[in-house]
C-alpha cells in the first residue's frame, strides 16, 4: 500500500475514533446531568430525584417501543396514549429538576395507573401490565414525605387497584383481543422490563447502602481519631463501653508545666495568623516529644503546656520520663526564636505525687487532673527562672543519682510557703560530656 494512502486511512481511522469518543463522552455527560441532583435540591429529596429520573428514562424508552407496537397492531388510541405518556415523562424531567417532587410523584401515579387500567380494559390481564403497579409502590416508598403515615396508605391503595384490575379482567372479556404472537410479545416485554427495573432498584439500594456504609465507616474513623485527640485511648474506650463518670486516683505521677518567657508582649505586636502559626509550631514539637516519651498531654492554656507521666497507664519510671521530656523541651525551644531574632526561652516546673484524674463537662469535655501535686508543679513553673527547669526535692529524690540537680535553696512559693527547690541540669554523663 502506498504511503499517502496508508497515511490517509490512518488519519480517517483516528478521526473516526476521536468522533466516537467525543460522542460517547457527550452521551455520558448528558445522562450524568440528567441523574445528578441540582444544588437547589434538598438533601432528603436527592435519592427520590435520582430514582424518578431513572424511572423517567425507562418510561420514555418503554412507551416509545409500546407506541410503535400499537401502531403495528393498529391500536391507534393506545398508540396515541403512549406517545402522550412519552411526552409526559419528558416533562417529568423538567419538573423534577425544578424541585417539584410531589408533582413528579403524582404524575407517575396518574400515568401508571391510567395506562395500566387502559391496557387491562383493552387487552385483559394476560400481557402483564398490572405488575407495574408494584414498581409504582416501590417508587412511592422513596418519597421522603413528612407525613410518613400517608405512604403506606398510598401503597395500600395501589395494592387495591392491582387486585381490582385483576378481578375486573377475569370477569370482563378484552375489548381488543390481541393475536397470540403480540400477546406473548407484550407479556415477555413487560415481564423483562419489570425484571430489569427490579434488578436496577436492587443495584441502586445495594450501591446506596455500600456508599452509606463506607461514609459511616469513614465518619466513625474520623470521630475516633478526634476523640483520641481529646482523650487518652483507654479513657475513650471506657466512655464508649460504659458511659458515665470517669474518675481515678493515681498514687505515682510526675507533672510537667512549661511556659514561654516574654510571650505576652510578643503576642501584642504580631499578626493573629502569625501568632497562631508560631504557637502551633511550638506545641506541635512538644506533642511529638510527648509521644516519644510515652507521656500524656493534658492541655494547653495560652502558651502554657501541661503533660504528665504515670497515667492513665501507671509506670515506675514516671520521674525519669518527665525529666527527659523537660530537657528535650528546653533543647527544642533553643532552636526557635521570636520574629525579632530574640532567643526563645521557657520556664519549666516539675513535681511528683498523687493526683485524681477524670473527665468533666458535657460539651468540649476534657480529661483533667486535680490535687496538690498539680498545684505544686504549676508553682514550680511560675516561680522558676527563665531558661531553667525547677523541680521539688521529692522529684529530685525519685530521679536518684543519674541526673544532675543544682540546689537553688529555699524559695517562697505562693500558697506553699518556703520550699527547697532544685534546677534540673541534665543526665550526669551527658552533663560531664558537655563540660
Amino acid at each position: 500500500m502506498d504511503e499517502p494512502v496508508r497515511e490517509f486511512l490512518f488519519k480517517k481511522t483516528r478521526r473516526a475514533a476521536e468522533c466516537q469518543a467525543e460522542h460517547r463522552g457527550t452521551v455520558t455527560a448528558f445522562f450524568r446531568r440528567l441523574l445528578t441532583p441540582p444544588d437547589n435540591i434538598e438533601p432528603r429529596f436527592r435519592r427520590f430525584f435520582v430514582v424518578t429520573n431513572y424511572g423517567c428514562i425507562y418510561a420514555v424508552l418503554s412507551h416509545a417501543v409500546m407506541a410503535a407496537a400499537f401502531v403495528l397492531g393498529r391500536a391507534w388510541a393506545l398508540a396515541a396514549f403512549n406517545v402522550f405518556s412519552t411526552l409526559l415523562y419528558v416533562g417529568a424531567f423538567v419538573i423534577n429538576r425544578q424541585g417539584r417532587h410531589l408533582a413528579t410523584l403524582l404524575l407517575f401515579l396518574f400515568e401508571v395507573t391510567g395506562v395500566t387500567g387502559m391496557c387491562v380494559w383493552y387487552f385483559g390481564a394476560t400481557p402483564g401490565f398490572a405488575q407495574f403497579l408494584v414498581l409504582l409502590a416501590l417508587l412511592t416508598s422513596f418519597y421522603p414525605a413528612k407525613e410518613k403515615h400517608l405512604l403506606p396508605l398510598v401503597v395500600a391503595v395501589l395494592a387495591g387497584v392491582f387486585l381490582a384490575y385483576h378481578f375486573f379482567s377475569r370477569g370482563h372479556p378484552a375489548v381488543l383481543p390481541l393475536p397470540p404472537w403480540m400477546e406473548d410479545g407484550l407479556y415477555v416485554f413487560s415481564s423483562l422490563l419489570f425484571f430489569a427495573l427490579l434488578v436496577l432498584a436492587g443495584f441502586f439500594y445495594s450501591g446506596a447502602a455500600t456508599r452509606a456504609e463506607a461514609a459511616l465507616a469513614e465518619e466513625h474513623a474520623r470521630s475516633e481519631a478526634l476523640l483520641q485527640n481529646i482523650l487518652p485511648a483507654s479513657i475513650a474506650r471506657r466512655l464508649k463501653d460504659n458511659p458515665g463518670l470517669v474518675a481515678d486516683r493515681f498514687a505515682e505521677t510526675s507533672i510537667v508545666f512549661a511556659d514561654i518567657v516574654g510571650f505576652t508582649p510578643f503576642s501584642q505586636r504580631i499578626r493573629p495568623e502569625d501568632l497562631v502559626g508560631f504557637l502551633n509550631q511550638v506545641v506541635s514539637r512538644f506533642d511529638d516529644l510527648t509521644a516519644k516519651h510515652g507521656m500524656e498531654k493534658i492541655k494547653t492554656i495560652g502558651d502554657a503546656y501541661m503533660v504528665v507521666a504515670g497515667l492513665p497507664e501507671p509506670r515506675a519510671d514516671h520521674a525519669r520520663a518527665a525529666a527527659e521530656m523537660a530537657l528535650d523541651m528546653q533543647r527544642s525551644v533553643g532552636e526557635l526564636s521570636f520574629d525579632d531574632g530574640a532567643a526563645l526561652s521557657m520556664r519549666i516546673g516539675i513535681h511528683s505525687g498523687p493526683v485524681v484524674a477524670g473527665v468533666i463537662g458535657k460539651s468540649k469535655f476534657i480529661y483533667d487532673l486535680w490535687g496538690d501535686t498539680v498545684n505544686t508543679a504549676s508553682r514550680m513553673e511560675s516561680h522558676c527562672l527563665p531558661g531553667r527547669i525547677q523541680v521539688t526535692s521529692g522529684f529530685r529524690d525519685l530521679l536518684g543519682d543519674d541526673y544532675l540537680c543544682e540546689e537553688r535553696g529555699e524559695v517562697q512559693i505562693k500558697g506553699k510557703g518556703m520550699m527547697t527547690t532544685y534546677f534540673l541540669e541534665g543526665r550526669k554523663g551527658q552533663a560531664r560530656s558537655e563540660t
